[in-house]
């Protein structure tokens, strides 16, 4: 087992790589470039997956604002989260503390404002990001969608307080000595899609 010494010294390897890329080519990892490749293929070699931090605060993320969007093949995903240019601020803690390796914005582009006034952040796909949508819904993913949150009995094992606490900060809100936590309920026609799927 990797040590956490270890893994994070590849982190700051992988995110000094990156920067160092988009430095010289800004638009370097925009489409199926070889600078994205070569990227992914070592990220894949030397990381592969989420350190047990940054699954917990992906899925709090995912109970908030943030979805899964699947690749052609249905097995590989990205993340996508929105916020408020309000919450710049957290925006920018996501993509500098939490998930750096993996989201692929310029530095100009960290918390890119558009016409609604709503900041925008997008990760590499990438395989890793099947674990979370096994674990958000159930196969198969239908390629380029979006993939629905059905969230069954075992969100419960999951809900650790890192997770619970991304959740909040993505879409919680404080109601006199309650905490409020939203999140996206599935439209009735979509599980019945997803569970005839199932059956078949």
């Amino acid at each position: 087992m990797k040590s956490y010494t270890y893994i994070n010294k590849i982190r700051l390897d992988l995110i000094s790589l990156k920067q160092s890329i988009l430095n010289v080519k800004p638009f370097a990892f925009n489409g199926n470039t070889k600078d994205r490749i070569q990227y992914c293929n070592k990220l894949q070699s030397l990381l592969g997956t989420f350190t047990p931090y940054q699954t917990y605060a992906l899925l709090g993320l995912l109970l908030s604002d943030a979805s899964l969007q699947a690749s052609s093949s249905g097995k590989k995903f990205r993340l996508k989260m929105q916020q408020s240019i309000r919450h710049s601020a957290f925006a920018n803690h996501i993509l500098r503390e939490v998930i750096p390796e993996w989201v692929i914005k310029t530095s100009a582009q960290q918390a890119s404002v558009n016409r609604s006034s709503m900041l925008e952040l997008q990760t590499l796909t990438h395989e890793a990001f099947s674990v979370l949508a096994s674990i958000i819904s159930y196969p198969p993913f239908n390629p380029y969608q979006v993939v629905p949150k059905i969230f069954g009995i075992n969100i419960i094992r999951w809900l650790h307080p890192i997770t619970i606490a991304y959740w909040f900060m993505g879409d919680g809100s404080k109601e006199s000595s309650r905490a409020l936590y939203s999140g996206r309920v599935p439209k009735a026609r979509d599980l019945s899609a997803r569970a005839s799927a199932r059956a078949r």
